[in-house]
Formats: C-alpha cells, structure tokens, sequence
C-alpha cells in the first residue's frame, strides 16, 4: 500500500511538472490527440444539455456547507441571461471576486469535463473548442461556477456580523476541515468587504457585497504569514467546493486511473481513448460519491448520498427528456417509465448516459457494442473506418452482400464536426443526413421502418419528426 501511495505521488508530481502531457512520440501522440478532438466536435454537441444537472450539483454542495442552496441557482439563471445580452455586467463582477474565466481564454479548459487533460494539435483545438462553446456547453459550465462562488462570497459577507459558534454547524464543519477556526474567522470576519455598486453604479443599493480572499491579502494590519495563511484557506476552500458544485477533472481522478501513462505510446492513447468522455462520472466518483462514504455512520453516510442520488436521477431525466425532443422523438410515456428507465436516469445523471442505451438494446446510439463502448470513441472510430473500408472491400471480392451505402451515410453522419449541436442536430438530420442515406442505402425505407418499431417496442415512443 505504501508503494502505492508513493507511486501515486510521482506520478502527480510528474502530472503537475507537465511531464505526462508531453508525447514520448510526437506524431503518434499528436495524430491521435487531434482526432479526439475532432470526435469531440463531431460528438459532444449535446452535452451542454448534460449541465442542467449542475444545478442539482449546486444545490448539494450548498447544503453541504451549511449555505443557503437556491440562491446559486438563482445566480446560474442569471449569467445564462446575461450570456444573450452584449453588456455583461455580471461577468464583470464575477471576475472582480476573482472567481476565474476560463471561458475567456482561446481554446477553453471546459473541454477537461470530458476529456482528459490533452495537448493537441492547436487546428483541431480549436475546431473542438468552436463547437462546445456554439453549444453552449462553455457558457453553461462557466455561468454555473461564477454562480456558486458569488453566491459564497456573498453568503460569507452576511456572515462576518457572527462569531464562528453562530455559523451554520455545516459551515462550521467545513471551514474546520480547511483550516478555519474560531481564531481564522475573527479575523476574516473584520475585512472591509467589497462592494459591487463601487465600480458599477446599477449594483448600488442593492446589498451586493462580497467577502473576497484578495481583500484579506490586501490588509495592512497583518503580518505577510498570517495573510497568506487565511487568504490561502478561503481561496482553498472556494475553489474546492465550487469543483464540487461543478464536477470538474481533477489532477488525482487522472491519475488514480491511467497512472503514468503518457500520449505518444500505444498504453497511452489506449488509456485516453477509453477515459474519453467518462471524465465527468469519474470526477463525480472521486467528489460526491467519496465525500458521501467519508461521513460518519451509516446515518450520515445516507443523509449524503440518498438525496445525491434521487436528485441526480431525477435531473438525468429531465435532461434525458430533453435529448429525446431534440432528437425528433415525444417524450417517454409514463406507463412506460419503469426500473430500466429510472436506472437509465441515474446513469444519465452520473455522466454516462451513453451506457444506459444498453438497458434498451444490445447496442449504443451510434450502433458500437459495450466493448467499443468501453474502449472508447477513437477505438470505435478505427473500427468503424476499418469496416468501411476493407471490411466491405473483403465482402464485395467474396461476392457477400455489403451495406456500404448505409454505413458511409452513419459514418459521415457520427463523425462529421457540428452535426451533433443539439438545435440544429434534427434538422440537419432530417434534411442533410436522411437524404444522403436515402440515396446510399436502397433498404432505406426498410431500415427505418424497423427502428420506428423497435423504438416504440422498447421505450413506448414515437417520433414527433421522423426519418
């Protein structure tokens, strides 16, 4: 165990020195890091969907710490408004309160909710950053994390009127586990905090003061150790609970399961292909789920993960619903809404929603079997590439009937950059991709008359615009 722990540790260290991003072949590594990305673009247009679950996350985590849960919700509607207007007052503050901008930067470090942390040829970085952000998946994920962290911040700001004893024990709790007490809080509690309407008038008036950890660095009256020591917990403690509040990947969830694998060699771009999109179930494995087997008895432990887990089922199939109606289909009668659709939720609500298609049928939406599944998209893509190619070439030479029109139009269809954002997907479907197919595949009619039957069989639905 103890040369676990250690291995662990280098490989983190190594993780951090930037050590395990560096291909040990240059053109491998980067050949297949920019094909993810390009599978990225080609597959995640509907993952924004995903992040109305964050708002159940949100909630949890408030709770949790003893903060009042609505008002981040209240706060994540806010900032996605604002994302349609041109002056972005919100925004603004948010960077004031130094809550970060990673949606700012030129290729976004949202993409590590699905995806491990890659280097990339910078061409197909951007073509994956392009889609996720005109999803909406940037935005979404940015507007969640400004969110909880203004609502923090102003929770605390509240606060600084009690001592520690009157704090919410909840909060109490926490801060004691990052290193603030009694004697920590006296002190942060007697920062001037900082009040919005300063640096924009509309702000003024409204009580929109925030307890920054800037503000506590900032003093004179504190010796340069005691500065940091506080305004380093405060700032732990926010960054920490907000990666709760929006599961995102963390350097030990990486390490913990491909090790010291690196891009550039065959165990290494295995390892990344099957991680691949499983990023977000990991994250919240190695966050909510630990946390919830952290606590003490099995009281605490249920009063942890038994709400965690209704309520991430409940919102996978909110979100679940929401797909089915973008994908052209009616929403899922309720006679029809049984155990396998309530774990199929659950999955959804967990981040792999692409395996809860196997409660329904043998395969997934894009017709790959669990192995593939499991292996990850860019084995799925060799293997479809490798169908397509010889494995109907072998068939036409051995005079076997092939279904090479029909699996060109599922290729071109599954594989091509922005065909997946999930307000255009239906009707670049049903216009562009069902016309290919028709010309393609001469069973056409054939295939889809049976998948029309199959989905009523298995889900009781129907198509509200169908093939």
């Amino acid at each position: 165990m103890a040369n676990g722990v250690l291995e662990n540790t280098e490989n983190l260290l190594m993780y951090h020195k930037g050590h395990l991003n560096k291909p040990v072949d240059g053109f491998f590594g980067n050949t297949f890091a920019g094909l993810r990305q390009i599978l990225t673009s080609a597959q995640l247009g509907g993952a924004a969907i995903m992040t109305l679950t964050d708002q159940h996350w949100m909630r949890h985590t408030a709770k949790f710490n003893g903060l009042k849960s609505h008002r981040a919700n209240m706060n994540s509607l806010k900032f996605l408004a604002e994302g349609m207007k041109k002056d972005k007052k919100l925004a603004r503050l948010a960077i004031k309160l130094n809550l970060g901008a990673e949606m700012w930067s030129a290729v976004s470090a949202v993409q590590q909710r699905y995806l491990m942390d890659i280097d990339a040829p910078m061409f197909s970085k951007r073509i994956s950053d392009a889609i996720l952000r005109g999803s909406g998946l940037s935005h979404s994920t940015q507007s969640n994390k400004w969110a909880f962290g203004m609502m923090a911040l102003g929770e605390l700001a509240e606060e600084v009127k009690n001592p520690f004893k009157k704090l919410h024990p909840d909060l109490q709790k926490q801060f004691s586990k990052y290193g603030i007490n009694a004697k920590e809080w006296d002190i942060i509690r007697t920062t001037k905090l900082y009040d919005a309407g300063i640096d924009d008038p509309s702000f003024a008036g409204k009580g929109m003061t925030y307890l920054r950890p800037d503000d506590i660095h900032a003093r004179a009256d504190l010796d340069e150790a005691t500065r940091e020591y506080l305004t380093t917990r405060l700032a732990t403690w926010l960054a920490n609970e907000t990666n709760f509040a929006v599961p995102t990947a963390s350097a030990k969830g990486r390490i913990t399961l491909s090790g010291n694998a690196k891009p550039g060699t065959l165990k290494g771009e295995i390892v990344n292909s099957g991680l691949m999109y499983k990023n977000f179930a990991i994250t919240l494995g190695m966050t909510h789920l630990a946390r919830g087997f952290q606590q003490v008895g099995l009281k605490g432990k249920a009063k942890y993960l038994v709400p965690m887990i209704i309520g991430g089922t409940i919102m996978g199939a909110f979100a679940y619903e929401i797909k089915q109606v973008a994908a052209g289909k009616k929403p899922t009668p309720i006679n029809k809404m049984g155990a396998r659709y309530w774990i199929n939720a659950a999955i959804y609500g967990g981040g792999l929603g692409i395996f809860g298609d196997f409660l329904f049928a043998d395969q997934n939406r894009y017709g790959g079997s669990m192995a593939k599944t499991i292996a990850g998209p860019v084995i799925s893509f060799l293997d479809d590439l490798v169908r397509l190619t010889f494995g109907n070439t072998l068939e036409a030479i051995s005079g076997e009937k092939t279904n090479a029109g029909k699996e060109l139009a599922a290729f071109i269809q599954r594989y091509t950059p922005g065909s997946n954002l999930w307000y255009t997907k239906l009707v670049v479907e049903r216009i562009i991709f069902d016309t290919l197919e028709k010309l393609l595949n001469p069973n056409f009619a054939r295939d889809t008359r049976r998948n029309l039957r199959r989905l009523k069989k298995t889900t009781g639905q129907e198509y509200w615009w169908s093939p």
